[in-house]
This record gives C-alpha cells, sequence and structure tokens, in this order.
C-alpha cells in the first residue's frame, strides 16, 4: 500500500461513523484504535467501539465491565475446548456437552455486551472498500486483548503493564488479526486476537494481493471521496442525500459454533444445527450428540486434514454424504449447488430469502485469509450520489467476534468471482409430520411421527413440566399406547396434533441455541390448540395418563406467550435432564 492511499485516522472515523448510522442509526464512534502491518507500524486498519445507546463510550466503563466478566469467559471456554479436546470415539455425553456449550455462550454474550457496544472495522486504503466488518459487541482488540492475560499471563509472564501491538498479517494466506505481547523478560509473543492462542507467523514471501480493476479502485475512491465530504450534521441523522434505501434479509436461528476441526466443517455444522431444528431432526443425533458431533461426521466425510484445511471440491459432496447416507443415520436427499464462483451475490441472496443459509468460502481476504463462513444475511444500502454497498452476514467461527458479522461483498456482483465460492445447501425429504398430508394419508404417518415429536421434546435440553410429561409417555409403552388409541379415533385432532408438534419440537431443540428474544415467541394460539387436543385425550385417559397429561397442559399453558429468554429461565432449571434408554 502506497503512503497516497493511506487514510489518516480523522477519515477513518468518519468512515465509522458513515456505516455505523446507516447500519444502527444514532449511535456514537469513539476514537479508532490501529491495527499495523507484521514488519512495519503503517496502518492497515483502524478498530472503533460503537455506542449503541448513543453515549460517549467512556475506555474506563468497558475496562471495568471487561474485567468483571473475561474471568468466567475463559474459564469456559478452556472447559469447552477440553470438551472438545477428548477423542470422538471417547465417552462425551450430551448432557455435559449441552450444558457447556450452553453456558460458553451465556458467558460470550455477557462478555461482548451487544446491547450496549458495537464494533466496526475501516480499512486504512483508499483503494479497497473502507469497511471490513461490523458486528454488535465490544472489538476484538478488546475482548482477544484480555482473553490473551487471562489465558496467557501467567505461563508466559506478559506484562500487562505495557500495552500490546495490533497487527495483521500482510497477504500471506493468514492476514488474521494478532497482538503482539511483551513478557517481562523482554521476549515478545503472538497471539491470534480471534481464539486467544499463540499462532507462528511465517515471514514468507506474500503471494500477490488481489489486484482490483481501474474501475474498482475508481469506485472505492469515489466512496472514499463522499465521506470526506460529509458534514458535521451527519453527525445527528442519516441524510437521505447519502443513503436513500436499504435492502436486506436475515435469518435469526442459525447457530453459531466455534471453529472445530476445521473451518468448513465448522460452516456446514451452523447449517445443518439449523435444518435439524427445522423438521430434519436426526442430523445431529439424539440423544447422544451435540453438534460438534456433527462436525465431526462432516470433517470426516469432507476429509479434513489434522490441521484443519479442507479441499473445496470436498464441501459438497461431504454435506450430502452426512444429510443423505445412512450410515449417518441420515436418507433426507439433500442437495447441494456449488461450490461456485458464479453469480454470489444472487446466489446468496437467493439462498437467504429462501430462508436457506448457505456456505461461503472466501479466499485471499484481508482478514479472513482462506476461511470457510456460514452466511446467514445480505444488506444492500443504496446510495444516490455513490455506488451502491453490499453487506453479507456471516457465523465466522471465531469466539472473539460477534455472533452476526457483517462484510462487505467487494466482488462482481454480476459475473464471477474468484475469491468467493458459495454452496447453496437445499434441504430434501422432511422425515417429519407437518400436517401437509392427505386426511386419508394422516394417521399411519402422524402416529409414527408423533413418537419421534415425543422422543424429540423429551429428550432436548427442555425440563420442567412440559417436559416431563412428554417423558413419562414417551418411555413407558403402555402410556404411549393408550394415547396412540385415543388420539386416533379423532383424525382432525390427529392432523392438527402433528401440526403444532412440529413447532414444540423446534422449540424443545432451539431452546439451548443462542437467539434474540425477539427472534422467537411461543405462540398462544400454538399453546390454546395443543392443549385442547391433550384435553380431548384427557377426558378418556386413565389416571395413569391423565397424570401425564395434566404435566403437559400445566406446561403448554405457561409457555404460552414466553419469550427465549422466559423459556430458558423456565425450562433449563440446573442441569439438564435426559431420559434414560
Amino acid at each position: 500500500m502506497d503512503k497516497q492511499s493511506l487514510v489518516q485516522p480523522t477519515l477513518a472515523r468518519k468512515a465509522a461513523l458513515f456505516y455505523s448510522r446507516a447500519k444502527w442509526g444514532n449511535v456514537t464512534v469513539g476514537e479508532g484504535t490501529p491495527v499495523v502491518g507484521m514488519t512495519d507500524m503503517l496502518p492497515r486498519a483502524y478498530v472503533f467501539i460503537v455506542g449503541l445507546k448513543s453515549q460517549i463510550v467512556a475506555p474506563e466503563e468497558i475496562q471495568v465491565h471487561v474485567e468483571g466478566h473475561i474471568g468466567e469467559f475463559a474459564h469456559r471456554y478452556q472447559l469447552l475446548r477440553q470438551y472438545l479436546g477428548v477423542e470422538k470415539d471417547a465417552e462425551r455425553t450430551q448432557v455435559e456437552g449441552t450444558r457447556l456449550i450452553y453456558e460458553f455462550e451465556e458467558s460470550r454474550e455477557s462478555l461482548l455486551d451487544g446491547e450496549d457496544f458495537a464494533t466496526i472495522v475501516i480499512r486504512a486504503d483508499k483503494n479497497r472498500h473502507p469497511a471490513i466488518m461490523a458486528y454488535q459487541g465490544l472489538p476484538f482488540t478488546v475482548v482477544g486483548h484480555s482473553l490473551v492475560l487471562a489465558l496467557h499471563e501467567k505461563s508466559k509472564a506478559l506484562d500487562s503493564r505495557r500495552p500490546a501491538t495490533f497487527r495483521i498479517g500482510d497477504g500471506d494466506g493468514y492476514p488474521h488479526f494478532f497482538g503482539e505481547f511483551h513478557a517481562r523478560d523482554g521476549q515478545k509473543f503472538l497471539f491470534s486476537l480471534m481464539d486467544g492462542f499463540s499462532r507462528q507467523y511465517r515471514n514468507r514471501t506474500p503471494r500477490p494481493a488481489r489486484e482490483h480493476k481501474p474501475e474498482a479502485i475508481s469506485r472505492y475512491r469515489r466512496i472514499w471521496a463522499l465521506i470526506a465530504r460529509i458534514s458535521p450534521e451527519y453527525q445527528q441523522r442519516i441524510s437521505p442525500e447519502y443513503i436513500s434505501s436499504t435492502s436486506h434479509s436475515y435469518i435469526p436461528s442459525v447457530p453459531d459454533l466455534q471453529w472445530y476441526r476445521g473451518c468448513a466443517p465448522t460452516a456446514a455444522g451452523n447449517i445443518l444445527a439449523y435444518w435439524d431444528t427445522q423438521g430434519y431432526p436426526t442430523l445431529v443425533d439424539d440423544p447422544a450428540k451435540t453438534a460438534y458431533d456433527l462436525i465431526d461426521e462432516l470433517a470426516d466425510a469432507m476429509d479434513t486434514d489434522s490441521h484443519g484445511w479442507t479441499k473445496d471440491y470436498n464441501v459438497d459432496d461431504g454435506i450430502e454424504a452426512v444429510c443423505n447416507d445412512t450410515a449417518y443415520n441420515n436418507n433426507y436427499a439433500f442437495d447441494t449447488d456449488g461450490p461456485d464462483s458464479w453469480y454470489c451475490w444472487g446466489k446468496i441472496t437467493d439462498a437467504i430469502d429462501a430462508r436457506k443459509p448457505c456456505h461461503l468460502i472466501i479466499h485471499g481476504h484481508n482478514y479472513y485469509g482462506d476461511h470457510s463462513v456460514t452466511v446467514v444475511g445480505y444488506r444492500r444500502v443504496v446510495k444516490d450520489c455513490a455506488a451502491d454497498d453490499y453487506f453479507v452476514t456471516i457465523h465466522d467461527n471465531w469466539p472473539g467476534t460477534g455472533y452476526d458479522v457483517e462484510i462487505p461483498y467487494d466482488g462482481s456482483v454480476d459475473g464471477a468471482d474468484m475469491d468467493w465460492q458459495v454452496t447453496q445447501v437445499n434441504p430434501g425429504v422432511r422425515r417429519m409430520y407437518t400436517g401437509c398430508a392427505a386426511e386419508d394419508s394422516v394417521k399411519e404417518a402422524a402416529l409414527a411421527d408423533q413418537q419421534l415429536l415425543f422422543r424429540l421434546l423429551a429428550s432436548r435440553r427442555t425440563n420442567g413440566a412440559l417436559a416431563e410429561g412428554f417423558r413419562n409417555i414417551y418411555r413407558d409403552a403402555v402410556l404411549s399406547e393408550e394415547f396412540n388409541a385415543i388420539i386416533g379415533t379423532s383424525p382432525e385432532r390427529l392432523h392438527e396434533l402433528g401440526r403444532h408438534l412440529y413447532f414444540a419440537a423446534y422449540l424443545g431443540s432451539a431452546v439451548g441455541e443462542r437467539m434474540p428474544d425477539e427472534d422467537l415467541v411461543f405462540p398462544d394460539q400454538t399453546a390454546k390448540a395443543l392443549v385442547e387436543i391433550l384435553e380431548f385425550v384427557r377426558s378418556e385417559a386413565s389416571p395413569e395418563l391423565e397424570s401425564s397429561l395434566k404435566l403437559m397442559i400445566e406446561g403448554l399453558k405457561d409457555l404460552a406467550g414466553s419469550s427465549i429468554a422466559q423459556i430458558r429461565r423456565k425450562f433449563l432449571i440446573g442441569q439438564p435432564v435426559m431420559p434414560q434408554p
């Protein structure tokens, strides 16, 4: 990067304001933290903390918040890594795994504090798109720095009083964000700010950087010129002079699993764990496994090596094998399209609009390098006086960033982009009854699937009266047979039971995932419909069956209108209870 294209801190902060206000509205942006190259001290990027509640962000306040949460986060992170380090054929119970995953995500959410703070990273190069990434939560320069000290200050004798230098790799295929830490004996250690562990940076000859076409550079220059002209009044509002409209789409319930055995199987694991909650319940085998065991299956099917590298052309075959091969206890007839570098933007928008998260391989990204991520959304910003901006929302597999990371799509919108490869994942035959079959063919399918649904609700990490009632019926053959006999006398109620239980099963599996409260609320009408059906069965039931139905009815009434946060409090009481085989 030549010095003429170098972005100064004042212009970078204007860019941070521009993109932050376009994304989050009336927010404040603090001073930027520079990230320099590996071999010099020239800025490559600036990291900004965004105050989402329009307050001036005080460094002291952030420091107090981080110190209050980093110890718990580091502890939970280490426990999860230790759990995942156990050989996959050894004893790894779902109870232990789901508890560790849930506790880690809770501590991560508290530390990042995405309700009060956000992060935006701006490039220091006028020949490139200004934005690198944006997400809700404190930046990796704060979280990653504190995580490194929590994990390694004693073992490496790090000097916490000396500030770390934040660096980024220069085009060597591993352009990660690093922290260069000083030890008390004068040594220097390089740690990843994404996962808190050491990285050996090889100062080899950089591969050629991606060469942008002159028209692309001209477009980026015009965007920078637009930002430079922004007046102080822009501090107060979004002006239609700059942004006329936005279009966006987002899938809220996709998991954000942490890197395990490779980025490609982890990114695919997010997708299949999502479909596991959408009517394909054996993708994450129940009840003995977690989503990380699903990643084990994907890594094996993709032939991922011991260093976590996966050949691009193995991604689609590996996904289809896990979804469709009876060797993995699945036969869903999933179909994949990709990896494909043609019309990536169109493939992404088509998939997200259809509520289908997709797999994205990125090559040569100035932060991610060569990496696989899960695409869960997109956003297009239409500007009247400059070229439009295109963004994709991803889950990037790293604990040091937020859950939904937005990065610019700066490739070709209408043609080939050899740096991005998209794989669409299309679900096949749904093997759960949804109430859509013809009435005369419903009964047998519904009765069979009802047992599967009971099994799901009884063995997921829900707890409390509802789950106890389902467990009682599922585990008792006599009660199960009696329930089937009564509900089978009313085809209409049987039809409705399958449809509503499908949603309840989704809820049972989704409760343990990290979701914003507004993403899912248990509808009153669903609870009322299920209560009415269960009351019908109860009117004909034996005393033994009636007692279990009573528990289920009480649980459904308690669930009506509950948000995810409320459901967690009601149904995650202590350690999850699992049915015995």
